[in-house]
């Protein structure tokens, strides 16, 4: 009787492990995609107030202005403000987790951009770097005062416009980069990719494994950024 209630056990038993092993998992796929970038990232465990020393975060200049806060987010129950009048705030984060190959998206909201004093077409930032905000390659994306969205072309070193973007509204950036040519690629919202082209410092690229942003002479206006992804 022993034996039988044995085999009756274990036949149970490998059933169960079979019909387990059988059904699907949807979980699996969205743990082992849930950050394919830099840095995955939407505030909503941070305290309100500076995100100075929260989550990694730190400060590169000025960075005190960056607060977590919730009066206005993307999603969920935080997001970064910046409100920064005059000179430039920035902060950075280094995750340890270097990408020769990726993508990174940033949701922006600016508030009263008319009353943004220009800077070098270059209010607000977002980028990823290799090591750190100084390191010798970066990706970044700018948002400016009279509405267009710029990357920067490294054959040229200059700033080159590729769309227009919508005061008080979430606008949602999107990156991608490659190591074989040492180019990236942009998109804005619902828009079309650019062309793949060449970004800062390619000859010392590595991967990136930092992010930075920077809210630079807002005056009176300022912006919001949320879930990094």
């Amino acid at each position: 009787m022993k034996k039988l209630h044995l085999a009756l056990s274990l036949v149970i038993g490998l059933s169960f492990f079979t019909f387990v092993e059988a059904r699907p998992k949807p979980w699996l796929g969205f743990w082992s995609q849930i950050c394919r970038a830099v840095l995955c990232e939407n505030f909503n465990s941070f305290l309100d107030g500076s995100v100075v020393g929260q989550g990694g975060w730190t400060d590169r200049e000025n960075g005190n202005r960056w607060l977590a806060q919730g009066l206005v987010f993307k999603e969920g129950a935080k997001a970064l403000s910046n409100f920064n009048s005059m000179g430039e705030s920035i902060i950075t984060k280094n995750t340890g987790r270097a990408l020769a190959d990726g993508r990174q998206s940033f949701w922006v909201k600016t508030q009263n951009r008319a009353s943004y004093v220009s800077f070098h077409s270059e209010n607000v930032q977002l980028g990823m770097y290799q090591g750190s905000w100084d390191g010798p390659s970066r990706i970044v994306v700018a948002f400016n005062k009279n509405g267009n969205v710029n990357y920067i072309d490294a054959r040229t070193d200059t700033r080159v416009n590729f769309g227009s973007y919508e005061d008080d509204t979430w606008n949602l950036i999107n990156i991608e980069w490659r190591s074989a040519d040492k180019t990236a690629r942009y998109k804005l919202n619902n828009g079309s990719w650019t062309d793949w082209v060449p970004f800062t410092g390619g000859p010392s690229f590595t991967g990136f494994d930092a992010i930075g942003l920077d809210g630079a002479n807002l005056g009176i206006g300022g912006v919001y950024v949320d879930n990094l992804r």
